[in-house]
């Protein structure tokens, strides 16, 4: 009789609680809704690619902007997202139809443009609505040399980490003495092969001499490549590689380009870019394109809610990679120290003979 009293006692004491409010969180039946910020209507947003989607970067690219979209609300499936694409070539071949490209948008009549890589941010400077809102990614020029200095345009730029990949490498091969800088010719502005030499020139207490090579010619290329050993670099430091060309003038694919590399080189190979690493280069603190999917992702985001593009500086993605191949460090004998084991990420192969 006693346990009955002290079971209704209890059981009085909490019905009083819940009606007045005390005693922690209410049941989840009398929750207030979460706010969920979600757009107000559908976002039409047209993305020009330089290269379609069957290209790794390309792809990459694509994945992280349209993750970085559904992580805010901007979804296929409930409509609120309407994504037109144009792509102005394939990777294996040469035509810009920018005109094309340019058609297409206007008739889809974006809120937004996202281009992809420098060929397709060459649409935004010919664009015929001034007022149409850019955003680019991947444009390795400056700004004002890509035409991009306008107040309806911001993006993400991109900018290797040639200095830190260096030091990386003198970390792995403490007693390097020199060198190579190597890239093709086809790309200007701050991710050319000149341009990260003078970046990782100006910083006097790197202890090791560089030379760089710039050139279009695939013959070049591969007698570079092939005597560098010889002619006393202690590693090679890839630049771009998608723009060699052979006698015929004809684009010699990039994958093609890297395997040759990295199979000819005695001397290893570091990397700039994320997916030269996964495919056999040594390491290097590079650009990830999914990040830069991410980012610029996000300005989408800002201008959709109000922003505007002048208010948004153009920049690189927040987030790198320092990523290390175990495999390529294999294949040229090299003693991984821990403090990169611990904080690179860890994954790659490395091409067969």
């Amino acid at each position: 009789m006693r346990r009955r009293r002290l079971w209704w006692g209890s059981l009085l004491v909490l019905l009083l609680l819940a009606r007045t409010g005390c005693g922690g969180p209410s049941s989840p039946e009398f929750q207030e809704p979460v706010s969920v910020s979600e757009p107000r209507a559908p976002l039409r947003l047209f993305v020009i690619y330089s290269y379609d989607t069957g290209d790794v970067w390309t792809g990459q690219i694509r994945t992280g902007l349209l993750e970085s979209l559904a992580r805010a609300g901007y979804l296929f499936a409930d409509g609120s997202l309407v994504l037109g694409e144009f792509a102005l070539r394939s990777h294996t071949t040469t035509a810009l139809p920018v005109a094309e490209a340019t058609e297409a948008a206007r008739a889809f009549d974006p809120l937004i443009i996202v281009t992809i890589d420098d060929e397709a941010a060459g649409v935004i400077a010919t664009y015929p609505d001034r007022d149409q809102l850019f955003v680019f990614c991947g444009v390795n020029q400056t700004v004002d040399q890509a035409g991009l200095d306008s107040d309806n345009v911001t993006g993400v730029l991109e900018r290797p980490y040639a200095l830190e990949t260096i030091r990386m490498a003198l970390r792995l091969l403490p007693d390097a003495e020199t060198a190579l800088i190597l890239g093709d010719s086809a790309y200007g502005g701050a991710s050319s092969a000149g341009s990260l030499y003078w970046q990782a020139r100006a910083d006097e207490t790197l202890g090791v001499q560089l030379q760089r090579v710039e050139t279009l010619s695939w013959d070049v290329w591969r007698a570079t490549v092939e005597t560098a050993g010889s002619e006393g670099f202690d590693f090679v430091v890839l630049g771009h590689y998608s723009g060699l060309v052979d006698d015929a003038g004809s684009r010699i694919a990039k994958e093609e380009v890297l395997e040759w590399t990295l199979l000819a080189s005695e001397t290893p190979v570091f990397a700039l870019w994320q997916d030269a690493v996964t495919r056999g280069a040594v390491g290097g603190l590079v650009l990830s394109p999914y990040e830069q999917g991410i980012t610029a992702g996000q300005l989408v985001i800002q201008i959709s809610r109000g922003a505007h593009p002048s208010s948004l500086l153009a920049a690189r993605p927040e987030r790198n990679l320092l990523a290390m191949n175990l495999a390529a460090a294999q294949h040229w004998d090299l003693q991984v120290p821990l403090e990169i084991l611990l904080a690179a990420s860890i994954g790659g192969t490395f091409p067969d003979r």
